[in-house]
């Protein structure tokens, strides 16, 4: 027996957000979009078992220009439409221990990286859906013990973001404002990184293995994680990692900041001039609310060849770095330019002008060192934003970025890129 949560969707229309809509869709064919819808029900199960399944879709355009910085050949074009649907399932069973799965649909064939990239309509890839997470939690001797894929979310988005992992974790909580983790990771399983090994000859693997604190009070919180990483195969490297994050809230001002110090073999970097160096970022930032408009501010600074994650969604400082956003735009991680040191500034400000109308934008300045092409570079970012609320369920987003790159190298191309990406996105 299936009981649906049924809900009465009103409708609420405003003259300008249709009217950007409708001039997006006839100005930029290229990025029509259209709506999808998602479902969500409550099951009934035995006893004490209870099932949740919900959803989400998007469909998006996006247009984007000159995103190939440098010395780099060709038009560097790219227009898309891509669309998405994922069902997830929720179980609460018996006794407290619960199943979380998602069904990803309309995703590339090699699902590898970043959960992969979405299908292109007019593409050849048939390999449409793959399971995005699926992860046991169950209580066990006041700990918490979650084995499986697992979503990772971790801090302000500098270091990653909506990343996957293998792991078996466990948390325990030692006082009402402190609680103890702890996770054993498997990052490959007899597949070596190094072409010179044969594949699943030997139990060759990559691991991970850390332990963490996570202190937190109604105005402050605090995590901190050491990680160490091995591998296992002939010639494999192991190094250590320290990260962590802090969030302070007084009144209507917040406070972030977040660090990643990694040491070792497996994460050293070699820079332009043959020198080592261990890789390190930091980033602070600020936000406060005045009524209806938020101010942020912040500052990152990325070194000695230091990258983000493959799904790191930094945009604290612009959108410029936020790689898989919903938007499309994003072009690089930060860090990615530079083989010494990179700098980040950014202010923005997000108002809501109506209930159902947000407006947004950031601007940014980015300075770095020893990118590939010649030994210095600069750029500056802005970027703009507007959110619809269309009805309970559905939302219509437009979002557009523009860059200006200087480089002093002779030859180097420093054409401006520019995006343009608007996107429906429904959530019930």
């Amino acid at each position: 027996m299936k009981e649906i949560k049924g809900s009465t969707i009103r409708r609420r229309y405003a003259r300008l957000p249709l009217a950007l809509a409708l001039g997006a869709l006839v100005l930029t064919p290229a990025v029509i979009g259209v709506g999808a819808a998602t479902a969500e029900a409550s099951v009934i199960g035995k006893g004490e078992t209870s099932i949740t399944l919900s959803g989400d879709a998007r469909i998006r355009g996006f247009w984007r220009e000159d995103a190939a910085f440098g010395n780099l050949p060709g038009d560097d074009e790219n227009r898309q439409l891509q669309h998405r649907m994922r069902l997830a399932v929720d179980i609460k069973a018996a006794g407290g221990t619960s199943l979380h799965g998602r069904l990803h649909f309309a995703s590339a064939d090699d699902p590898a990286g970043s959960q992969g990239t979405m299908y292109q309509w007019g593409g050849t890839r048939n390999n449409n859906v793959m399971t995005d997470y699926l992860y046991f939690r169950v209580p066990v001797a006041g700990a918490t013990v979650t084995t499986g894929r697992q979503v990772v979310n971790w801090g302000h988005r500098m270091k990653t973001w909506d990343a996957r992992a293998d792991r078996l974790r466990v948390d325990y909580k030692l006082t009402d404002e402190l609680a103890m983790f702890a996770y054993y990771q498997k990052d490959t399983e007899s597949s070596p990184v190094t072409p010179t090994i044969t594949n699943g000859v030997t139990d060759e693997d990559r691991n991970r293995y850390s332990l963490g604190a996570n202190f937190g009070t109604p105005d402050l919180r605090v995590v901190l994680q050491l990680r160490h990483t091995d591998e296992e195969w002939t010639g494999g490297d192991d190094g250590q990692e320290f990260y962590g994050f802090a969030t302070y809230k007084v009144a209507d001002l917040t406070l972030s900041s977040e660090f990643d110090f990694r040491f070792g073999d497996v994460h050293e970097t070699t820079n332009a001039n043959g020198e080592t160096n261990d890789p390190f970022a930091v980033y602070v930032g600020a936000a406060y609310a005045l009524g209806d408009t938020t101010l942020t501010g912040g500052i990152a600074y990325a070194a000695d060849g230091w990258t983000s994650g493959t799904s790191g969604h930094f945009d604290q400082i612009t959108m410029f770095y936020n790689t898989s956003g919903g938007h499309g735009l994003g072009h690089s991680r930060i860090g990615t330019m530079s083989d010494d040191g990179e700098l980040a500034l950014g202010v923005g400000a997000s108002h809501k002008l109506t209930p159902e109308l947000t407006l947004g934008g950031k601007l940014a300045y980015i300075d770095g060192s020893n990118v590939t092409v010649n030994d210095d570079w600069s750029m500056v970012t802005a970027e703009a934003s507007m959110a619809y609320k269309v009805n309970a369920s559905t939302t219509y987003h437009i979002d557009a970025i523009y860059a200006s790159p200087s480089f002093d190298a002779p030859g180097a191309q420093d054409d401006a890129y520019w995006g343009l990406s608007h996107r429906f996105e429904l959530k019930f």
